[in-house]
């Protein structure tokens, strides 16, 4: 009997340091993914790991809430039908310019992000005027910006806020491609209202 609780406590043990190597690697990792990013003509303003809420939890949540409840809930579900929750898992959002307070709580409540278990990994750091035009990304992770295209890799669980006010801007039509394939999954960043759903919400692009 001792010898089996030895070896219990010695898997214990085991396990333990496996997690926290595994958590140490990633908090050493992460800051590096946002060196090699703004070395790539992009300004990471803020990271965050999350865990989005389902269409489903969205939805009620959408529904409950006084500011925008059953009329803008029903707009979320007839959108959102066709991907389920990669709608959420997946997206993409363009601010030209600041969006005000009232603006950036509709990013976090429309985006599901109020909703997310959410741990920060970069703190903000862009205020002011000279940061936009900005884009909040969810499952994507950004690798470059370059003659007017934004490069992303799908990755699940990842937050960031980027600034795009480079040089590689200028030209006032932004594409967003796979940086691994180079497919194009939005012709033009800018437009606003845009019906190209890669512009947005390009969860069907990804597996």
């Amino acid at each position: 009997m001792l010898r089996l609780v030895g070896s219990i406590l010695q898997v214990a043990r085991t396990n333990m340091i496996f997690h926290l190597l595994v958590a140490t690697l990633t908090l050493e990792l992460l800051p590096l993914v946002c060196a090699r990013a703004e070395g790539s003509g992009i300004t990471i303003c803020t990271m965050n790991e999350v865990t989005m809420p389902s269409a489903k939890q969205h939805y009620e949540w959408l529904t409950a809430n006084k500011r925008y409840g059953p009329d803008v809930a029903n707009g979320f579900l007839q959108d959102s039908r066709a991907d389920g929750d990669k709608f959420l898992e997946y997206q993409i959002i363009y601010l030209p310019e600041f969006p005000g307070g009232s603006g950036w709580f509709d990013i976090n409540g429309l985006s599901g992000f109020f909703e997310a278990n959410s741990h920060n990994v970069k703190k903000w750091q862009c205020d002011g005027a000279e940061y936009y035009p900005m884009a909040v990304l969810f499952g994507l992770e950004p690798k470059a910006f370059q003659n007017g295209t934004l490069y992303v890799s799908p990755k699940r669980g990842l937050q960031t806020a980027i600034s795009l006010n480079t040089p590689s801007a200028a030209n006032k039509v932004i594409e967003v491609r796979v940086s691994e394939t180079d497919k194009l999954i939005c012709q033009d960043l800018t437009v606003e209202n845009t019906t190209e759903k890669g512009c947005s919400h390009p969860g069907s692009y990804f597996k």
